[in-house]
């Protein structure tokens, strides 16, 4: 990559970059071309129509993603600061982003398009699926805010929880006591039963797609990545899945995804999760009893050790194995679980409420944040400013400007020594 500058006019100098590929030792990757128009981008903004970016012939393929890159992401950018990676699955990476407007706090999940066999433009019955999932609102369904399309990938804005994954939390605190579980899992009936309201199975429910709100043990729960199949496309959604069986029903095993089923799977997976929550490990895994795991689900050949489940109360056990039946016609539903003896239980059900719906301190950041700003919609951008963004001394790798001088101004060259 060869800087030049040279003048169309007197007073207009224009910057031009040289790429070449093949001078860079840089090899055809997604991740070398995503860099490239980021760097494209980067440029762009600085300079403007002063910018000139040339591609040699041997990697004209750059052309359209670059500006098609440049097209969403401007769109992308101009809303949202895309920031550090906070997650990776099957279906992409999570990326932390914040609201320019609002300095709210987001999740960007980036679905590769060459994984899914997505086309390059999405089609309509993908964007009507797309805005009757961001239609949905329930305190324990992760809040879908936006949706943007390039030809590589898709931009999903996700509702952003601090908590982190069921998965990372059971896997630091070892397991949860029967009453915490309690009041984790009947949020996750809850949230369920919502999307069952409105035709839809999750066919994805595990662990890693629960959320937390907070790190504390009792907090509020959030389901993620529900609907995914709509949007990736059936075929290839199922075919991930199979790939990780864990949770998996036994009449999508069976078939690899490929006959019909019943909202009843996702209750078989809410079953393996209460028994990951109780006892701190899966019902099936590999090697166990001799059996491969797709044999250990499709004959329902699990357990419970005394010694993991000694302390758990029979009615726990008793709804695990109800939602754990093999035959899907005998499983309960999850309407059916919320009237299961484990869960009619009045004091865990109020800790429920006061977790969703927490009562506000009037003297409290709760109200000061209700209140009307004194100054108009500045000093509202500063209250949220001060209580989402960390202190300065938290972030890494701040300097701080050189002083003024006696007219006020920060010589350029002083800045430039310090950054």
């Amino acid at each position: 990559m060869q800087p030049s500058t040279t003048e169309t006019s007197k007073y207009l100098p224009v910057f031009r970059i040289q790429l070449d590929l093949n001078k860079l030792n840089l090899r055809r990757t997604l991740h070398t071309e995503l860099c490239l128009a980021k760097l494209y981008y980067i440029f762009y903004e600085l300079l403007g129509d002063c910018f000139q970016f040339h591609i040699s012939k041997s990697n004209n393929f750059l052309i359209r993603y670059i500006l098609l890159f440049f097209i969403t992401l401007k769109e992308l950018t101009e809303k949202y600061t895309i920031g550090k990676v906070i997650g990776t699955g099957a279906c992409g990476e999570v990326r932390l982003a914040q609201q320019r407007t609002s300095l709210r706090k987001f999740a960007v999940k980036i679905i590769t398009k060459k994984s899914f066999s997505i086309g390059p433009k999405v089609s309509t019955p993908v964007l009507d699926e797309v805005r009757i999932l961001r239609a949905l609102d329930h305190p324990g369904i992760i809040k879908i805010e936006d949706f943007f399309d390039s030809e590589k990938a898709l931009y999903i804005v996700l509702e952003f929880v601090r908590g982190g994954e069921l998965f990372d939390k059971v896997t630091t605190i070892g397991k949860y006591d029967e009453k915490t579980s309690k009041i984790l899992f009947y949020q996750m009936l809850l949230a369920v039963s919502y999307l069952h309201s409105n035709s839809i199975t999750h066919r994805d429910l595990k662990p890693e797609n629960i959320l937390l709100a907070t790190g504390e043990l009792e907090t509020t729960i959030k389901i993620t990545d529900f609907g995914l199949s709509k949007i990736v496309g059936e075929n290839s959604f199922m075919q991930t899945m199979c790939g990780t069986p864990k949770y998996l029903a036994p009449e999508i095993l069976r078939t690899k995804g490929i006959a019909g089923y019943t909202k009843s799977v996702d209750c078989w997976s809410l079953g393996c999760i209460l028994y990951i929550c109780l006892a701190g490990y899966p019902p099936f895994s590999d090697g166990a009893g001799g059996l491969t795991i797709y044999d250990q689900i499709v004959k329902g050949a699990y357990s419970f050790p005394e010694k993991y489940w000694g302390g758990i109360s029979e009615e726990a056990k008793d709804l695990i194995g109800k939602l754990l039946r093999v035959n899907a016609a005998d499983r309960l539903s999850v309407d059916d679980a919320l009237k299961h003896p484990w869960l009619q239980d009045e004091e865990m059900k109020m800790r429920v409420e006061e977790l969703i719906h927490p009562k506000q301190n009037v003297e409290g950041p709760l109200r000061r944040q209700q209140d009307p700003p004194a100054h108009g919609d500045k000093s509202k951008e500063l209250v949220v400013a001060s209580e989402e963004m960390p202190p300065p001394h938290a972030i890494p790798n701040v300097r701080k400007l050189p002083p003024p001088d006696e007219e006020g101004s920060v010589p350029a060259k002083k800045i430039r020594k310090e950054v």
